[in-house]
């Protein structure tokens, strides 16, 4: 979902041109760029969830950052749609 995005946000830009694009492709170059490195949030939880010992004290931290993962990528999302500026 957050690729599809990524790859769609230039059309938002179509029709502008100078000083406006500039910042358009500044903004997107540095929202691109802060979500890639973003990424390393939910992937690393989920790489802990599933790294926890399968033992009944640490279910429930594996069940937190389980659920953690998806709301962090909608967080990036979030951050990523604020970053661009049109």
């Amino acid at each position: 979902m957050l690729g599809w995005l990524v790859v769609l946000t230039p059309a938002v830009c179509g029709p502008c041109g100078g000083e406006r694009l500039e910042r358009f492709v500044a903004s997107l170059k540095f929202a691109v760029v802060v979500c890639g490195l973003g990424l390393v949030v939910p992937v690393g939880l989920l790489v802990v969830s599933w790294a926890l010992p399968r033992r009944r004290r640490y279910t429930a931290g594996r069940v937190i950052c389980a659920i953690l993962a998806p709301l962090a990528l909608v967080g990036l999302f979030v951050l990523y749609a604020s970053l661009i500026e049109t």
